[in-house]
């Protein structure tokens, strides 16, 4: 555990190192908000799982993003290019220390955006894969529904707040405070420019492994994500995959996702690392 400089700020790493030579090492990118706070057990236990075996080569390295967890700043005044600095710095730090070792971004939720950004302009010149946990695939969407829980609790104190009146607030005073959580309107304006359903095509480079987690009533993708992956599979290795597992970052106790866990470290040694 470390902290990191990084844009003016000590950024928290946490890391997860194996006995042997690191040959690979994955950086986690976390969620957002309170899906942060739920992931922190199942992310720090599937980066047990890969570094611990005594043939393990691989690394893994948890971060709080500025304004996040233990880091320092504050989360009004972080932003997406800020978050992407973040990201870069610790891997070209890692790079230095280990030149001949290979990169992925491993992203929850949001944190699936942030990590292909980061991959596909890669600032750092190592050609990262990204593993995708749950992705958001349209931020403006997940907004809308991280901003509900400010509509949900107005109507408890009977102050009935809708959706355009949070937003009209949200661009006159440039920030708006949702449970504890206070955005600025340049990070929700950088986020809401991301959809991934609009990415048609990535670098031929970058490989990715997509895991989505449902109930057995479910039992498959989202009709969306299957489409971009169809769209992608023309021109990259992306390998999909639902497994029956907790939804640990919104379930209501901390819990962790063992099958989810294991699929992923089953994928490390398949396409993602060709």
């Amino acid at each position: 555990m470390w902290f990191l400089p990084s844009c003016d700020a000590n950024i928290l790493v946490t890391g997860f190192e194996p006995a042997a030579t690191i040959t690979k090492y994955i950086v986690v990118v976390p969620p957002f908000a309170e899906e942060m706070n739920k992931s922190r057990k199942a992310c720090s236990e599937f980066a047990r799982q890969v570094a611990k075996p005594s043939d393990s080569g691989t690394a893994v390295y948890l971060i709080d993003l500025f304004g996040c967890g233990d880091s320092e700043g504050e989360l009004c005044d972080a932003s997406w290019h800020t978050w992407s600095c973040n990201i870069n710095d610790l891997v070209a730090q890692l790079s230095a220390e280990n030149p001949e070792a290979k990169c992925t971004l491993l992203g929850l939720r949001i944190g699936a955006l942030l990590a292909l950004d980061c991959a596909i302009k890669d600032v750092n010149n190592n050609q990262p894969h990204v593993i995708f946990w749950q992705p958001a695939l349209n931020a403006s969407q997940y907004l809308n529904q991280f901003f509900r829980m400010k509509i949900a609790a107005s109507m408890v104190t009977g102050e009935k707040l809708t959706m355009t009146q949070l937003r009209s607030t949200l661009c006159q005073e440039k920030y708006v405070e949702v449970s504890g959580y206070t955005l600025s309107l340049a990070m929700v304006e950088s986020l809401e420019s991301l959809r991934l359903h609009e990415l048609c095509r990535l670098p031929n480079w970058l490989n990715v492994l997509w895991i989505e987690v449902g109930s057995k009533s479910k039992g498959k993708l989202l009709p969306l994500s299957e489409k971009i992956i169809m769209r992608w599979q023309q021109h990259n290795a992306v390998v999909s995959k639902f497994c029956i597992d907790n939804a640990f970052w919104q379930s209501a106790e901390i819990t962790t996702a063992p099958v989810l866990v294991r699929q992923t470290v089953d994928g490390l040694s398949g396409a993602i690392y060709e």
